[in-house]
């Protein structure tokens, strides 16, 4: 499992982290809960995607992205193929390029928890959790607060 969330002030990146949770336990209600916000709010995104493209004159319906997206979780990604698809872009990059990247007329910011949160809800879970995004770990107490990396 892998939960996006808001880096902490200290960190210097851009965006968000990742935290993923190992060894899950399927029937943890409050990190189910937390799971569903953060697919309501990917769900609740692409509409303003869309909207925001139609506004530009490029017709897109949520129903040819979910087409697109499959079983998987609709997102951006889908939205910039149906954009190659119906010509607006060459490249799946263009699209993000002009329309669908950070400060692009598209782009709609999503909602993150804050780290600390994630990083609550998978220990409450009892599950492991590991940063592919470097982020320094406070070896030292050991604790669940992420360190500045020395900044």
């Amino acid at each position: 499992m892998e939960i996006s969330a808001e880096p902490p002030p200290s960190y210097a990146g851009a965006g968000s982290i990742h935290i993923l949770g190992y060894g899950l336990r399927l029937d943890d209600p409050e990190l189910n809960r937390a799971l569903e916000k953060l697919q309501d709010a990917r769900k609740d995104r692409n509409p303003e995607i869309i909207a925001r493209l139609n506004k530009l004159g490029i017709s897109i319906r949520i129903e040819e992205v979910e087409k697109e997206a499959g079983d998987g979780q609709p997102g951006r990604p889908h939205i910039a193929k149906l954009l190659m698809k119906k010509g607006v872009v060459k490249t799946l990059e263009a699209a993000f390029d002009r329309y669908l990247g950070n400060g692009k007329p598209a782009y709609v910011d999503k909602f993150r928890i804050e780290s600390s949160q994630a990083i609550e809800l998978i220990n409450a879970a009892g599950v492991y959790r590991f940063w592919p995004t470097p982020v320094c770990w406070n070896w030292r107490t050991r604790n669940n607060s992420m360190t500045s990396c020395g900044r």
